[in-house]
């Protein structure tokens, strides 16, 4: 597997045929997950044979990185630029521009599922996040932490009172309620609703995650467990 080599190629730059295999891969990876997805099935969507896809990439492992950055690493990018631009008001951040600096560089893959068609990155960010694969452990930190690491202390800035650990776990919950939120509702609609069909649609509903992420994050600190009251 060579991983660095793979996730190495700038989408800008990238060929028509590594194009259609990370297209392919994309969604064949959110929707079978790693082990579910086999090269074939990905090579036979795209188009190519499986010999295109060995020398592209060297093999399914180096596929999925390649996927994963493809898109983690400018959502990254986004964020920084985001951050950046706040930090140079001279001003502190409030909690709803915190949030809106996580969540806009994720606007296009919500509007991108207008059609019924969740946008397969959501999903294979999701995985990604919520079980990854050994081999991805090390290159989800190196292609997030930057962006955190900048995030967590203006956070804390904006929401003084809680401390880096409550932080770091009201964050957690932003990023799993905007990943599974966005690629459900895509998908399946709101519970006992249809499908998002219209791009007004994914609109309302992406600000209704961030209203809610908003006011998760900024809550009080929950008063200390003192125990609870035995039951007779």
């Amino acid at each position: 597997m060579d991983v660095e080599a793979a996730v190495s190629i700038d989408p800008a730059l990238a060929g028509e045929t590594q194009t259609r295999l990370l297209d392919a891969a994309e969604r064949q990876f959110a929707d079978r997950g790693f082990e579910g997805a086999s090269l074939r099935q990905i090579t036979s969507e795209a188009g190519v044979n499986l010999a295109a896809a060995n020398y592209h990439f060297g093999d399914k492992e180096s596929l999925f990185a390649a996927v994963f950055v493809r898109r983690a690493r400018a959502i990254s990018r986004d964020r920084l630029a985001r951050l950046e631009a706040l930090e140079r008001t001279g001003r502190p951040p409030s909690v709803t521009e915190l949030v809106q600096v996580v969540i806009a560089p994720m606007r296009e893959l919500w509007l991108g599922t207008v059609d019924g068609s969740p946008h397969p990155f959501l999903r294979c960010m999701a995985r990604t996040l919520l079980d990854p694969q050994p081999f991805m452990r090390g290159l989800v930190q190196v292609e997030f932490a930057p962006f955190f690491s900048r995030l967590l202390p203006a956070l804390q800035g904006a929401v003084p009172a809680l401390d880096r650990t409550l932080l770091i776990a009201r964050v957690q919950a932003m990023m799993g309620a905007v990943l599974f939120t966005g690629a459900r509702l895509a998908r399946f609609g709101p519970v006992g609703g249809p499908p998002l069909t219209t791009s007004a649609d994914a609109e309302a509903a992406l600000r209704e995650v961030t209203a809610f992420c908003v006011a998760g994050l900024g809550a009080p600190a929950p008063a200390p467990d003192h125990g609870s009251p035995r039951v007779a």
